[in-house]
């Protein structure tokens, strides 16, 4: 019982950091694929970054992790993972912010 607890606590905690992260990216004008059961996102970069490894880069500079897509056969080339804390959710996505 106290495992299904457990579980019950990781998930809600996975899915209000996947919601934080997706709403970040919106805000900022970025689209990603909404996983139902991934703890990171499938998103296109190309308003930020004219390749993968450019926009991991600005990933990481703002604050974020992840990998590129590509080194899952995703068509999205890069995929931001929501496993941080919320912190980290909150500052990143304005870091990838497309230049005005």
């Amino acid at each position: 019982e106290a495992s299904m607890a457990f579980i019950a606590m990781a998930r809600e905690a996975y899915r209000k950091r996947r919601d934080l992260l997706l709403e970040g990216l919106s805000r900022i004008g970025l689209e990603a694929v909404r996983p139902s059961g991934a703890f990171y996102v499938l998103m296109d970069t190309s308003p930020f970054a004219p390749n993968e490894v450019e926009a991991a880069e600005r990933l990481l500079m703002a604050g974020g992790g992840g990998g590129a897509g590509t080194d899952f056969a995703a068509l999205c080339p890069l995929r931001p993972s929501f496993a941080p804390g919320g912190g980290e959710l909150k500052k990143g996505p304005e870091g990838l912010a497309p230049a005005p």
